[in-house]
């Protein structure tokens, strides 16, 4: 009879323990969604050229393209064409299933709108480089290639801003000059002594003082575009190079910060 009074004593904390599981599983569930393979939805706001959020909140991260970051050039004009298309409209996803989400808990997941894919708008129009990278990207890979390519070869959106980057006639310097040109806009040419991988940049360095001479900074923000094109900065390690860019100094160093790879050129 004890037992059984003992019994009866823990069952109603039992019963409050899995209704407090309970409510915590379904909280999970509501927050973090696992979301299904294809669906239709309304577009609430658009980030930038590449990511949108959707009703109920959740960013969609577009699989297989890279535009432009804020303070890039061309970034309003992707961001706005992003928002003509979809902006405030129903659109389907179709979520990668080998990688629902990236690592910032975006949907990733290829986008239609009016049974167009949208990255083949924005790379048709110039606006999109094609990332290699991106989970689930080799279904569509050379179909993505195909309008990139049309593009550039057409030099338009982001390749006649390339175009005319080449066309600028930087003044040429050697890494020694940098301090001297600091707000301006270089090509820098010299020898890379070393690169150093830090927690969030990579650093060129063209000379042994690191915290004076000057040096190429890749921003962690930004690795992932020398990853899309199978570059890693190690192979810069004494090397002759050029750097192009705004010279800065940041905390007593003089840099430039490096967005793209096409910003470096291997001489030798």
């Amino acid at each position: 009879m004890k037992r059984w009074r003992a019994f009866f004593k823990v069952v109603p904390l039992i019963v409050a323990f899995l209704a407090v599981l309970s409510l915590v599983f379904h909280r999970y569930i509501e927050r973090y969604p696992v979301p299904s393979k294809t669906k239709e939805v309304l577009v609430k706001t658009v980030i930038d050229g590449d990511t949108i959020v959707v009703q109920g909140g959740k960013k969609v991260r577009y699989i297989g393209v890279d535009t432009p970051e804020f303070g890039e050039p061309l970034y309003e004009e992707a961001r706005s064409r992003n928002i003509s298309l979809v902006g405030g409209r129903y659109v389907e996803l179709r979520i990668c299933e080998e990688e629902p989400r990236d690592r910032y808990g975006r949907v990733l997941a290829w986008v239609y709108v009016d049974g167009q894919l949208v990255d083949e708008i924005l790379l048709e129009e110039g606006l999109a480089r094609v990332f290699t990278k991106s989970p689930c990207v080799g279904e569509k890979l050379d179909e993505l290639k195909a309008y990139e390519r049309k593009a550039r070869l057409e030099g338009i959106g982001i390749w006649k801003v390339d175009e005319k980057r080449v066309e600028k006639n930087l003044p040429t310097i050697t890494p020694d000059k940098a301090r001297l040109f600091v707000g301006r806009e270089v090509r820098v040419e010299g020898k890379v002594v070393d690169v150093y991988k830090g927690r969030g940049a990579v650093f060129i360095n063209f000379g042994r003082d690191y915290r004076r001479d000057f040096s190429a900074v890749v921003l962690g923000k930004y690795l992932y575009r020398f990853d899309a094109r199978g570059i890693d900065p190690d192979i810069y390690k004494g090397r002759r190079i050029a750097v192009e860019g705004k010279v800065e100094l940041y905390r007593g160093r003089v840099e430039i910060v490096v967005r793209d790879p096409q910003q470096i050129e291997i001489l030798d």
